[in-house]
């Protein structure tokens, strides 16, 4: 009797299990993945959202952007191939994405422009998708290579997110890749692809990964449970999360960022060893495909922000490596490392490639960033890009150089004697004083909103003043109150104030004159964190008074 209730209760159990699976198939949308922009795929593990409208902020203002049938920026595939013309598909990750970009300042619609006025009918291709590794990319040239037919393939090569994306003896280890436990590694059992590009794929949680592509229940309830877990650093329910913080990994003699890795050289059995070995099998086998579709391949090596630019992400970084180690960043780390490797093993494997690192420095100053907010390319970034690639389409000298990898990254920062003292949003967003969370800019004009929506830390630098620091801006309509505010200046001091009411505000808060620390650049690195969303409008040292101050809680 016993055994024959337990019989019926599963049995139950199976059927309402099977019910909800049938229900949600039926009445559930296929689940979203990094903020909604993604779905599930078969193959690639996921894809951009086909017809997905984004939102962007440049010094123009708001703009959008549009997905194609097969989550893609750009024109569609066509099937068949357009006759009589040629084409070139770019396959690439974020860098090539532009989630920042407008749509005719993707270094893909540049060269097609470039190319347009030269006479030749060519059709450039977009298949880049938001944090894909190598390995997907290699799935997607075999997905659609055939279909397409390119005369020509661009790869872009972006090591420090992709060295991350491709093996799986680093999944999780930096919040750079944050679908790691979304992606399918390939790999051969001794964890490297060889010469002849065989592998198998795996997942980082093969458990997880397949309840997600078997159950819409499960995949349905995962991305919430996840987004509780990390709001309440719930570490087992995402191990692929780091849990290390900058001063905790320089105290342990690791670089910054986890990332910054691939900035030194580690014994052979390192676990960045190994993303290398991998990361070049899958370049051999890329090249491989290429050859059998019979399209010539273009490597291009799109380097990493801090390698180009020392701007207000960087400095902040500088000053935390400057407070525990008492060395500068840039003595820290070799900022050439992964561009001297790359050109050793093109020139070896006989690739055809191009380095943007020196190109993209000599690019950049205070008043042309070549990356954005987001750290991946900014429109002056794919400008860069594009002649470059242009040049090698139409067989004319490059501007990217192979050679010797050397110099540093260059000062976007104006100098702090010409710097403003009070950043002030009202008609231009002053990015290159900002770093990370820094949500939405208006221009003035647009209402009382104009200026930055702020999320609950964002990162400003400022010229070093032993002055008032002073925070103006908005509170806007149906924000919790009171507003809980934090100014954090690294070196200095920490002062809490309150907002009490819907509106403007004015805080002002100082620091004893000894409490002065600066970045080798004569800078001060702020962390702004409130309880609820506000507008910022200026921020800064400001010698005028205001009778409307807000006083600093004790």
């Amino acid at each position: 009797m016993r055994f024959r209730n337990l019989l019926v209760a599963g049995a139950a159990v199976a059927l309402s299990l099977i019910l909800m699976e049938a229900g949600a198939r039926l009445w559930l949308p296929g689940p979203r993945f990094l903020e909604g922009r993604v779905e599930l795929d078969p193959l690639l593990g996921f894809r951009g959202l086909p017809g997905y409208r984004g939102e962007g902020t440049d010094q123009r203002g708001q703009f959008g952007y549009e997905l194609n049938s097969r989550g893609f920026r750009g024109p569609e595939i066509p099937n068949p191939p357009t006759l009589g013309a040629s084409r070139v598909a770019f396959i690439g990750d974020s860098a090539v994405f532009g989630e920042r970009v407008r749509d005719e300042q993707l270094m893909t619609a540049l060269t097609a422009a470039a190319l347009g006025e030269r006479g030749e009918p060519t059709e450039v291709y977009n298949l880049s998708g938001l944090d894909y590794g190598t390995g997907q990319q290699l799935l997607l040239l075999r997905q659609l290579g055939p279909a397409l037919r390119p005369e020509a393939v661009v790869l872009l090569l972006h090591p420090v997110d992709d060295l991350i994306n491709n093996a799986i003896a680093l999944a999780g280890s930096a919040m750079v890749s944050r679908a790691d436990h979304l992606r399918p590694y390939l790999i051969e059992d001794n964890g490297v692809i060889e010469d002849n590009g065989e592998f198998g794929v795996r997942y980082a949680h093969p458990i997880r990964a397949a309840l997600r592509r078997h159950s819409r229940v499960y995949a349905a309830l995962e991305g919430p449970v996840l987004n509780f877990a990390v709001a309440r650093q719930i570490t087992w329910l995402y191990p692929w999360s780091p849990n290390q913080g900058v001063g905790q990994r320089l105290a342990s003699g690791l670089t910054p960022r986890e990332d910054f890795e691939i900035f030194r050289n580690h014994d052979p059995g390192h676990r960045w060893e190994q993303a290398w070995r991998t990361t070049l099998g899958l370049l051999r086998a890329f090249r491989d495909e290429c050859e059998a579709l019979e399209a010539k391949l273009l490597v291009v090596v799109v380097p990493s922000m801090y390698q180009v630019e020392r701007n207000a992400k960087r400095t902040r970084l500088g000053i935390e490596t400057l407070l525990v180690t008492r060395s500068a960043l840039d003595g820290y780390v070799d900022w050439n490392v992964p561009e001297r490797r790359l050109a050793r093993f093109f020139a070896r494997e006989g690739i055809e490639s191009r380095l943007l690192l020196s190109p993209l420095r000599a690019a950049a100053g205070v008043d042309s960033p070549t990356f954005g907010l987001d750290e991946q390319l900014a429109p002056r970034g794919h400008e860069v890009a594009a002649r470059t690639i242009v040049a090698w389409l139409t067989a004319e000298e490059g501007e990217a150089s192979n050679g010797p990898q050397t110099g540093r990254p260059v000062r976007t920062l104006a100098d702090p004697d010409s710097a403003p003292r009070l950043l002030d949003f009202a008609a231009a967003p002053q990015t290159q004083y900002l770093g990370n969370g820094w949500l939405r800019w208006e221009p003035e004009g647009s209402g009382d909103a104009w200026g930055w929506m702020m999320g609950p830390s964002a990162l400003v630098v400022l010229p070093a003043h032993d002055a008032e620091l002073v925070l103006r801006g908005q509170v806007p309509a149906g924000t919790t109150l009171p507003v809980a505010g934090r100014i954090d200046v690294a070196g200095r001091a920490t002062q809490d104030f309150s907002l009490e009411q819907i509106g403007a505000f004015d805080v002002r808060v100082s620091w004893p004159e000894t409490a002065h620390t600066a970045t080798e650049d004569g800078y001060l690195v702020a962390i702004l964190s409130t309880s609820g969303s506000v507008v910022i409008q200026q921020v800064g040292f400001d010698l005028v008074e205001s009778t409307e101050a807000i006083e600093p809680l004790p």
